[in-house]
């Protein structure tokens, strides 16, 4: 380093340090403010004593190469991610899971989501269900290729907001090639979170959603998505839980996962209600052990574990 620029960063500091040393002494209240004021004057006689003598030496004080030096920049590979090993693997093992187990539901007057817990089992809302009023429901993903009939196994009593509002389908044919998702106990604040889904505003210009309704019965919209984090959740006292959180969802989200970063269910996303008095919205899940009461008491069975996430999944800018 130029000895030129040595000197005048350390005189500056010489010149304030000498400046706060007047002050600090002279003005009552800035003393009474810090507090002790005589510790605080001999500690700032013996920095400029240590300056004074890192100035004599120059370049050659190695207090001042470490004070004033930047560190060394990290070289990196023209379009590498500075990231820890293993992430961008860990969220493309996410995105290949999500892919496999989120379907689209559909039918003459609905649109929503649902994932599977088994091979044949598909958890929704009821009132994705109710939409379609009695007529046929239908489930298909990218990795499904086909569109496939589902019929309702069971329903909640209510789909009313602040509800339990789920229904569980079941398709004739079980499909191999789908991921069951697991579903864990509630996940804690500011913990990280992806919704999955097919909101109608995205998928309606996504082309395998045009090919899917001209008739290619091959073709899906793409899974939609979402990171953010927990906000709180809520028990109520009609004892179902709601989890509040910050990964966008709309309609045709509903009855899709709200998954943690090993892809496990901590929520079914339900509904959103715009915030008063502001520009915003928030955003609702039935939490994962409500699902897991619903479940239990209608005798359907589901894949569960006590063992914790540590995968942390890249947030993209």
């Amino acid at each position: 380093m130029n000895n030129k620029v040595f000197f005048g960063v350390a005189l500056a500091l010489l010149f304030l340090i000498g400046l706060a040393t007047f002050f600090v002494g002279r003005i009552p209240h800035v003393a009474s403010l810090i507090g002790t004021n005589n510790l605080v004057v001999l500690a700032l006689a013996e920095e400029k004593i240590r300056l004074q003598v890192a100035i004599s030496q120059g370049c050659a004080s190695s207090w001042l190469r470490e004070s004033f030096l930047p560190e060394p920049a990290i070289a990196l590979a023209p379009g590498a991610r500075h990231a820890h090993p293993g992430l961008q693997q860990d969220l493309d093992g996410l995105t290949a899971q999500l892919d496999s187990s989120v379907v689209l539901i559909f039918g003459k007057h609905s649109l929503g989501t649902g994932f599977f817990i088994s091979p044949d089992l598909i958890v929704t809302n009821r009132h994705v269900v109710d939409a379609e009023a009695g007529g046929s429901l239908w489930v298909t993903n990218r990795v499904m290729k086909k569109i496939m009939e589902a019929k309702l196994v069971t329903k909640s009593p209510s789909s009313n907001i602040m509800q339990a509002d789920f229904a569980v389908l079941r398709l004739d044919t079980p499909v191999p090639a789908t991921t069951a998702l697991t579903i864990v106990k509630d996940p804690v604040r500011l913990s990280s979170v992806v919704a999955a889904g097919y909101p109608g505003v995205v998928v309606r210009t996504d082309a395998g959603l045009k090919n899917l309704l001209n008739g290619n019965s091959g073709q899906a919209p793409e899974t939609v998505l979402t990171i953010g984090e927990v906000s709180v959740v809520q028990p109520q006292a009609n004892g179902i839980k709601l989890v509040i959180h910050t990964a966008e969802i709309s309609p045709g989200n509903s009855g899709g996962p709200l998954v943690d970063q090993c892809g496990q269910v901590v929520g079914v996303n339900t509904f959103v209600m715009e915030a008063d008095h502001a520009n915003s919205k928030i955003l609702y899940s039935l939490s994962a052990e409500t699902l897991q009461d619903f479940l239990t008491n209608h005798g359907i069975p589901f894949k569960t574990t006590a063992e914790p996430c540590h995968r942390r999944p890249e947030k993209r800018a």
